[in-house]
């Protein structure tokens, strides 16, 4: 019995250890606090029907909640917006003028001094902010994330990359594969045009490697890394991430490696609240990504994806692919969203060296002067 409690003991100290190495790796800088706990309400407190309205550099100061209608969305939410930076401005005309303070504005004033000191007063109207919350999406992220996340983990330990930024799609997408942004990033890894050709297999009308969740995982890896190398911490390289790795290694140079002094301090053009918040938002969404039963407790993981993964040795038509393993066209199509129409269509063949994913078990049908496993998955 006492060698069992010793090696039980050694064991524990083992994980332990483990434990406390990942979490150096991505610290929470006690200056984000409050950052990190206000995304994880958006996470998984507040609903897509909910609007939070707050201040946008003290994330704790949270002025209302207000339901949200499904009707003139923007409008209403714009329009509640102006009348609270009035009534905001008005606080801060009477806190100045010494005017007795309503009962609202006195908790205005003492949630704002606690945040930032008697100067966070002055500009509350400026920082005014809504965010909606993103409670919905979140969870049904979570569980379209059974899917890639044994494979997508896979891809960042092969890649020297830690397994946790697996997780990143939660603050980028919610694992949605055909995401696009308004700046035009697109895909579960919300990849750049520009950046995307240096990492993707990209070609015009043919191949865009940002659209399959697992050539877009390989390219962030490696993105990552190579951030990484350059800023030499993990914070710093996602933060990267969503501002570019010139932007952090002006940050880490002029004012610290230390991310809870660069989202205070650092006042680099386009390091807005996107980039002050991103690392933050990562810290909530890996939070509740390793304890989703906690935050969800009837979450039901998508199973994981079971395909056969090749690269072709030549050129070749969805048509002709599909003859040579006896599977319709559609299911190939359904499995490579990187193909594009003209691929679709068998306009133009499917390019060699690339990955392209079959059904499971069809890789041993292909005759070798068309492809190659990739890997056994």
């Amino acid at each position: 019995m006492k060698k069992i409690i010793q090696r039980l003991t050694i064991l524990s100290v083992i994980v332990l250890a483990g434990c406390a190495s990942e979490s150096k790796q991505f610290p929470e800088p006690k200056a984000m606090k409050s950052m990190v706990t206000f995304w994880e309400r958006v996470y998984s407190e507040w609903s897509e029907n909910q609007a939070v309205y707050h201040d946008n550099r003290y994330l704790d100061v949270i002025y209302e909640i207000k339901d949200v209608p499904s009707a003139n969305r923007r409008s209403v939410l714009n329009s509640h917006e102006s009348v609270l930076r009035e009534r905001l401005t008005t606080m801060v005309d009477s806190y100045q003028t010494k005017k007795a303070l309503t009962s609202e504005q006195k908790k205005w004033v003492a949630m704002l001094k606690k945040a930032g000191g008697e100067k966070a007063i002055y500009e509350a109207p400026e920082r005014l902010r809504y965010q909606t919350g993103l409670k919905n999406n979140f969870r049904r992220g979570l569980e379209i994330s059974g899917y890639y996340m044994p494979e997508f983990k896979k891809i960042m330990k092969k890649n020297n990359v830690p397994t946790e930024i697996a997780y990143l799609p939660h603050v980028e997408s919610s694992f949605q594969g055909h995401a696009y942004s308004s700046v035009g990033a697109s895909g579960m890894w919300q990849f750049m045009p520009a950046t995307a050709r240096g990492y993707l297999p990209m070609q015009r009308n043919v191949i865009d490697g940002r659209l399959d969740p697992f050539m877009a995982a390989q390219g962030a890896a490696v993105y990552l890394r190579e951030a990484h190398d350059r800023v030499g911490e993990w914070p710093l390289a996602l933060t990267g991430y969503n501002h570019g790795v010139g932007g952090m290694v002006r940050a880490k140079n002029e004012i610290s490696p230390d991310i809870g002094r660069i989202v205070w301090e650092y006042q680099g053009p386009r390091f807005g609240f996107a980039s002050r918040n991103f690392y933050a938002e990562f810290l909530a969404a890996k939070k509740i990504a390793e304890n989703g039963s906690s935050y969800f407790p009837d979450l039901v993981h998508k199973a994981r994806r079971k395909v056969d993964g090749v690269t072709l040795v030549q050129p070749i038509k969805v048509r002709d692919l599909a003859n040579a393993l006896m599977v319709s066209e559609m299911t190939l199509i359904e499995l490579n969203p990187a193909w594009l129409q003209n691929v679709r269509l068998n306009k133009v063949a499917i390019p060699a060296n690339i990955p392209v994913w079959l059904p499971k078990g069809s890789a041993k049908k292909l005759p070798s002067d068309i492809g190659r496993r990739i890997e056994k998955r």
